[in-house]
């Protein structure tokens, strides 16, 4: 069963194609791959973010108001499937809190987009949905963009260690338009080629042989949110609609 209520320090690095590849091959000999990372090979991610008409939840991320920080989406690992996770994410001082629910993929919208209640079922937990909910009658919601990228991942493997996890994520693509799990992962590049995202994911501090690993192989912190990303780089390309659509109030 997925873990659906956690709390930890998700902290990032940009790696170049040699760095990737260095200490991508010393986490596979330490660490366990996920359910998804089949014979160690990536596997894609589709999320849709959803937010107001005036982009409040991005808008306060990327100018960091505020110590509460929160992002809503729909999220599948199987562009085929009928059900997703809906995920509750949010940022406190540096530590991420994260919620999620399966749910049928059109209930999810529905809830969102309408605060419908969907109808309970055995995979689902009421307690995230139930919260969700409350959200989406308080807040006008609306499907905002859809982000993609293929990803390798890994579990810590031993009792010292239990709550590691490490990820790479490559290919990041968006698009507004056709906002829909089930109709692929295309979209326009976020990264040039070659590029990856690593994020180091623990509940305490870092283990000492991961601090070692990046260091030798020159790899340094980074701030890099998908989400933020996209949202900055449509702002800059469309900034003149963006700006006569608020004077309008819509």
């Amino acid at each position: 069963m997925a873990i659906e209520v956690f709390s930890r320090y998700e902290l990032k690095f940009m790696l170049d194609s040699e760095r990737f590849e260095a200490v991508h091959e010393e986490i596979q000999k330490r660490m366990t791959p996920d359910k998804y990372s089949r014979d160690g090979q990536f596997y894609t991610i589709s999320n849709i973010y959803y937010d107001t008409p005036d982009d409040h939840l991005i808008s306060t991320a990327v100018r960091h108001d505020g110590k509460y920080r929160y992002k809503i989406r729909m999220r599948t690992y199987d562009p085929t499937a009928n059900t997703a996770f809906l995920e509750i994410k949010k940022k406190y001082r540096g530590l991420t809190n994260k919620r999620r629910t399966s749910i049928l993929i059109d209930e999810g919208r529905r809830l969102l987009e309408h605060a419908e209640e969907p109808e309970e079922r055995p995979f689902m937990n009421m307690q995230v949905t139930h919260e969700l909910l409350d959200i989406a009658s308080g807040m006008e919601l609306r499907p905002k963009t859809q982000i993609s990228y293929d990803r390798r991942a890994y579990f810590g493997g031993d009792e010292f260690e239990p709550d590691l996890r490490i990820t790479f994520d490559s290919g990041i693509r968006a698009r507004r338009r056709d906002l829909e799990l089930r109709h692929g992962s295309y979209g326009e590049p976020l990264l040039e080629e070659g590029k990856y995202i690593m994020e180091v994911k623990v509940s305490r501090s870092v283990p000492v042989w991961i601090a070692r690993l990046l260091s030798e192989n020159g790899v340094s912190r980074t701030h890099f949110s998908k989400y933020g990303t996209e949202y900055l780089q449509y702002v800059a390309e469309n900034f003149e609609k963006i700006r006569n659509l608020r004077q309008k109030g819509r």
